[in-house]
């Protein structure tokens, strides 16, 4: 399944939903940001549909999260199809959908018996969120390059050039002393979390979805860093 070029393809366009989502992820931009969700969760809905297709053990689960997954979907087409003024209708279905992707998967994984849920392959995981790791940390620099070009082109900044650099400076540094630091903390797959218990593999996973959050803050504070630069503030 995940040689072939069909599974390849789907996860193109969940990184490039990713991406987006990055790129966008402001209340500015919220329609944008929307969008790159959607067509995440889209991408994110084959791959489980490919699993309750090929794996009858897994379809239970994959059955449970394929739902979720849909509601998801629901919730951030309103805000993607429409570019809303009132931005506390905004965060109110973001917050809707974050509440529901957070909590929905714990629950199952807890409840479900063993039989229902399938192995984890800890290897394959570890380079997964390794690979998300990496697109996050790099939309950050893409982000934050954009940005700068952008406030350049239009002659904003010319008498704190200096200053942008150092801000583009320490920011590629900062980005790439996390990304250090999350590889060089990964253990060995033999004392890998997923192996002691399912309590402690759920904590695992929410901590990464924890990082998940704290990587688009810092790709956000960084854009911030460079308008501040730009405008001398």
């Amino acid at each position: 399944l995940e040689s072939s070029l069909l599974h390849s393809g789907i996860l193109f366009f969940y990184l490039l939903g990713m991406a987006i989502t990055i790129v966008n992820a402001s209340l500015e931009t919220a329609q944008d940001f929307s969008q790159g969700v959607v067509l995440q969760r889209l991408s994110f809905l084959a791959i489980i549909g490919q699993v309750f297709w090929t794996l009858p053990r897994a379809r239970d689960f994959a059955s449970l999260i394929m739902i979720v997954v849909s509601v998801s979907i629901i919730l951030f087409s309103i805000t993607a199809l429409y570019d809303y003024e009132n931005t506390r209708f905004i965060v109110l279905i973001w917050t809707a959908a974050a509440i529901i992707d957070w909590f929905a998967e714990i629950v199952f994984i807890n409840f479900l018996d063993r039989s229902q849920l399938v192995p984890i392959n800890i290897e394959h995981s570890q380079d997964r969120l390794g690979v998300l790791v990496l697109v996050m940390m790099g939309e950050t620099v893409i982000s934050a390059t954009i940005a700068y070009r952008d406030y350049v082109e239009d002659g904003i900044g010319k008498e704190e050039k200096h200053e942008l650099y150092l801000v583009l400076l320490f920011s590629f540094l900062l980005v790439f002393m996390f990304t250090l630091l999350y590889f060089h903390v990964q253990p060995h797959p033999r004392d890998h979390a997923f192996r002691r218990s399912r309590a402690i593999g759920v904590a695992c996973l929410v901590m990464n979805k924890l990082l998940g959050m704290t990587l688009l803050l810092v790709g956000v504070c960084v854009k911030l860093a460079v308008k501040a630069a730009a405008e001398g503030e």
